[in-house]
Parts: C-alpha cells; sequence; structure tokens
C-alpha cells in the first residue's frame, strides 16, 4: 500500500466518496515533466507580421486610421531590432500621408537611429523621400559626434619626449645697435613720392540711364505672374494624374481625372498668356521710346 494512503485515510475515504482518488507525487511530477514546453517565440512572430499584413492591405485600402490601430498592436509584439525598424517606418510613411509630417518626422528618426541604412518599405511622395533622406544624413552626422565624444574619453598616450639635438639653438651673439644701421636721407625719399595726375589729363565719364515704359513693365509683370500660377496648375494636375491612376476605386479614379485634365486645361492657358505677355513686353520695350538722361563728370 503506498504511503500516501497510509498516512491520510481520511483523504481517502473523502476522495472515493467524492470519486476522485489523489495522485501520488510521484507520479504527479512526471506528469509535470513530460508536458511539452510552449514556444510562445514562434507564435508571437506569426501574430506581429499578420499584423503587418493587416496594416498594409488597410494603407492600400486608403484606411489610415485603421492601418496605424494595427501597426500599434504589432509594436506590442516586437521583440528585434528589426521589426521595431519596420513598425516605426510604416507609422512614418502613413503619418506622411496624413500630413502629420512633425509625428513622421519622429517615427523616421527612431527607425534611423536604430538603423541607419533602413530604406522605405512604401512609396511615398518624392517630397517625402527628399525629407528622408535629409534627415538620414543629420541622424548619421549625429552618430558620428557621439562616437567621437565616445573616442575622447578613451586614455590618450603621452607625448614622445623630444630629442636635444632637435632642440633649436638659441644665438648668443649680441644684437646690433641703432647706430650700425645707415641713414636714410630724407631729401630722396621725398622725391619717391608720386605726384597727383593733372586734372585736365583725366578723361570725362559718361552716366547713361535708361528708362523702361511702363507698358513693358505691366506686360512683363503680368507674364511672370499667369506663368507662376500656369505652372502651379500644371504641377497639381500631375499629382491629380498620379493618384487617379494610384486609386483603387474607379469613381474616385474618374474624379481625379477629371480634376487633373480641368487643371491641365487652366495651366495652358495661364501659360500661353504669360508667353503673350513676354512678347508683348519685348515688342513696347524695342518700339516705345524711352527716357534717356545723360550726365558727364568732371
Amino acid at each position: 500500500m503506498p504511503p500516501i494512503f497510509r498516512r491520510k485515510p481520511l483523504a481517502l475515504l473523502l476522495g472515493l466518496a467524492l470519486g476522485v482518488v489523489p495522485t501520488p507525487p510521484a507520479q504527479a511530477a512526471k506528469k509535470t515533466v513530460e508536458r511539452p514546453a510552449k514556444k510562445s517565440g514562434t507564435r508571437s512572430e506569426k501574430d506581429f507580421n499578420r499584423y503587418i499584413v493587416a496594416a498594409v492591405r488597410l494603407y492600400e485600402s486608403l484606411e489610415y486610421e485603421r492601418a496605424l490601430a494595427q501597426l500599434g498592436r504589432a509594436r506590442r509584439l516586437v521583440d528585434t531590432v528589426k521589426q521595431d525598424v519596420l513598425v516605426s517606418l510604416y507609422e512614418g510613411a502613413i503619418q506622411a500621408d496624413l500630413g502629420r509630417m512633425n509625428e513622421a518626422l519622429a517615427s523616421f528618426k527612431t527607425a534611423l537611429l536604430l538603423d541607419p541604412d533602413a530604406k522605405l518599405p512604401l512609396r511615398v511622395s518624392p517630397k517625402v523621400e527628399s525629407e528622408f533622406e535629409a534627415l538620414r544624413e543629420r541622424v548619421r552626422k549625429e552618430l558620428s559626434r557621439m562616437e567621437g565624444h565616445v573616442g575622447e574619453d578613451a586614455p590618450q598616450e603621452s607625448p614622445e619626449p623630444i630629442s636635444p639635438s632637435l632642440e633649436p639653438r638659441v644665438s648668443t651673439a649680441p644684437p646690433a645697435t641703432p647706430t650700425d644701421r645707415p641713414e636714410q636721407e630724407p631729401a630722396k625719399s621725398a622725391a619717391l613720392v608720386p605726384e597727383p595726375p593733372s586734372p585736365a589729363l583725366t578723361p570725362a565719364v559718361e552716366n547713361r540711364k535708361v528708362r523702361v515704359p511702363t507698358v513693358s513693365l505691366a506686360l512683363a509683370g503680368a507674364g511672370v505672374v499667369a506663368g507662376g500660377v500656369g505652372t502651379y496648375f500644371g504641377l497639381s494636375s500631375q499629382s491629380q494624374l498620379t493618384a487617379a491612376r494610384q486609386s483603387f476605386y474607379a469613381d474616385e479614379a474618374t474624379a481625379r481625372l477629371s480634376s487633373a485634365q480641368g487643371n491641365a486645361r487652366t495651366a495652358n492657358i495661364l501659360l500661353g498668356t504669360a508667353g503673350l505677355a513676354a512678347a508683348g513686353a519685348l515688342v513696347t520695350w524695342l518700339l516705345l521710346p524711352g527716357d534717356a538722361t545723360t550726365t558727364a563728370a568732371k
């Protein structure tokens, strides 16, 4: 009979009455050892990848806030530096599309401090890409300065003593007295001073000021304004056309394409007006007489 049944007969009787037989300690320890350990690392990595894929799908569907929420859940499962860098890059790209440049630059800086050679996982606008590359250069300089400060804290080697043969020799000869220098003749030094040129030989200098007609200035200003506004509408048309090509819905793509065509038409009209204004300014400047004044300096 096992020792546990001898020591605790009341517990045995109570267990039999309830239909439960206590397990000896040796068998309980054996069952504990035989249980396989759970692989938590593999499961957390799979969950992390699922959250990242869901965030990318939501970003492609233009659901930016929900994509950021999925990235927040993925950040809770971050276990390596590579995962932290990836989450920060995704957050920065989505925040940049939302117009939150301060938050986007903060997320980009976090990723670049961990990995200065990190690359954006999503396609962003040229402006955001230029900001990201400029931030990369600043982060690299900051890290190099930090490494320099760490190197300065290391003990420096003492300089080698100078050999006696290399020490500079000091001359023991007495300095020359002022009486040893020859005296200069004042008459000859005065003769070397050049005389000022005669006013009669100075040529007259003509200053000519030409005034541009007011009509030419007005046309030139109108051409500059029209050209600037036309350039703005042209760039806006290009960006809307790119957005229409990247749209996933037909209605949204059609609306953006129509807006791009309207901006392109306006840009063409304004640029044509600018060209005509510039040509008119040139013609009026050549044909209309301008006031000219001539002054002579005596």
